[in-house]
């Protein structure tokens, strides 16, 4: 997660559909008009400047990542990111298909689901390890023990 946004909702929020969703948002939104702007270019920019910044935070994760890689393509995307307009998107192959990449944040989606299924369950783990423990640090409190233990 990148200041707030799922890093797997970036590639959605891509999306020509979601564009133009945004679009129609904002010159619909008349919250928005009166706020902050009438100016619907202005708007799009705006919410677009938010998308880039977005975009940037994963890219400096990413190449901090890369660093650790042992393959030298990926220990330096440092100079990719810096500047990703000047770079061939080629450079390296990366080129996913639509269908590829919509399986791949469905695997994200689902590793993001264990694991956070996976800590809930370390925490019950760690609070029945610790009463367990008090138990047997309380032994005047026998019949309980062998309660807990079956």
């Amino acid at each position: 997660m990148i200041r707030g946004v799922p890093v797997q909702f970036l590639w959605q929020v891509l999306s020509d559909k979601q564009m133009s969703r945004l679009h129609e948002e904002l010159t619909t939104s008349l919250g928005t008009l009166n706020l902050v702007s009438n100016n619907h270019d202005y708007l799009m920019v705006l919410a677009l400047i938010e998308i880039v910044d977005n975009i940037k935070c994963v890219a400096k994760g990413v190449s901090r990542l890369g660093k650790k890689c042992t393959d030298p393509v990926y220990r330096n995307l440092d100079h990719v990111f810096d500047n990703p307009i000047e770079i061939d998107g080629n450079w390296c192959g990366w080129e996913y298909k639509l269908k590829k990449m919509e399986k791949q944040v469905k695997k994200m989606k689902r590793f993001a689901a264990v694991t956070l299924q996976l800590c809930e369950e370390l925490e019950v783990l760690s609070e029945l390890e610790n009463g367990l423990k008090r138990l047997q640090d309380n032994n005047s409190n026998q019949m309980k023990l062998n309660e807990f233990e079956i």
